[in-house]
């Protein structure tokens, strides 16, 4: 195993609500200490599906066998949330 140092701080993760507003998300506190990211990443590549921004970076996680994409703003990655979204809801259409 190698380890690499890695900031993380001012990271802010996010999820879409029903309405297509973003939202925080609060992990909580470990040690007195709040925790910036969470995640469960399984061998299959399925995960927990978020918007990650940090400075002037914004990326949009997947949750199904997808790719990481790199937005300059937060809208632009809720919009590619509802995109994806609009694509699962419709799935049938595919078959």
């Amino acid at each position: 195993m190698h380890k690499t140092p890695i900031s993380l701080e001012g990271l802010q993760a996010y999820t879409v609500d029903a309405a297509g507003e973003p939202w925080p998300i609060d992990f909580g506190r470990l040690k007195d200490q709040k925790i910036c990211l969470r995640f469960a990443y399984l061998p299959d590549g399925v995960t927990d599906r978020m918007i990650l921004k940090l400075g002037n970076d914004t990326f949009y996680v997947p949750s199904y066998f997808g790719e990481v994409k790199k937005f300059s703003s937060l809208e632009e990655a809720v919009s590619q949330w509802k995109s994806a979204s609009a694509s699962i809801t419709h799935s049938e259409d595919y078959y």
